[in-house]
């Protein structure tokens, strides 16, 4: 019995190994993405008469996955948000996001000119208003994916990523959920 067993698991081992053989392991992203911040939970002496529902911070975003089969892969995703938007009556409000956050990515048809993916990160981020006056730092949670479109072997072009991206911040001493829509484009490197 035991020898069925070790075979089976042997199997069952060889086959992932054997769908995963034609494909890179691992994947590169950077590229250019916004954020669209929601801002009707902000604390009441912030966001008294303000009637604009979000604010958009552009950046960067920056990814690793590693695939352990042809589908299932874990993803270490890191970006930055900057901006100065007029937001409640203050000009060139300094604003800067920045966030880190790893989690389970699934993959949908890797080895096809265009192949989708989904991925639910977790992990935390950074908010900072103005010179450093509100600065505080949040558990974060990225669910999404996106489309790509293969180049050739090696490279790709993510056409686009979209990711609810939530957050709670305490800011000026006021708790703040944020739910925040993130995009993102660029060119990934396959390896």
């Amino acid at each position: 019995m035991r020898k069925l067993v070790s075979i089976v698991l042997t199997l069952f081992v060889l086959s992932f190994v054997a769908m995963a053989e034609n494909l890179p392991q691992n994947e590169v992203f950077g590229g250019f993405s916004h954020l669209s911040v929601d801002t009707h939970n902000l604390p009441p002496m912030i966001g008294e008469g303000y009637s604009n529902p979000a604010i958009g911070l552009n950046g960067w975003e920056g990814a690793f996955t590693h695939f352990f089969n042809k589908n299932v892969g874990v993803t270490a995703d890191f970006s930055g948000f900057y901006g100065s938007p007029q937001f409640l009556g203050v000009s060139n409000l300094d604003s800067k996001l920045h966030t880190f956050m790893a989690g389970p990515t699934v993959a949908i048809a890797r080895d096809k000119t265009i192949s989708g993916f989904g991925h639910a990160l977790f992990g935390g981020s950074t908010l900072s208003l103005g010179s450093g006056e509100y600065t505080d730092r949040a558990f974060s949670l990225a669910i999404g994916g996106g489309l790509d479109a293969k180049v050739n072997k090696k490279f790709s072009v993510r056409i686009v990523q979209i990711d609810y991206l939530h957050s709670n911040y305490n800011v000026a001493g006021y708790a703040s959920t944020q739910n925040n829509l993130r995009f993102a484009t660029g060119l990934i490197y396959k390896f």
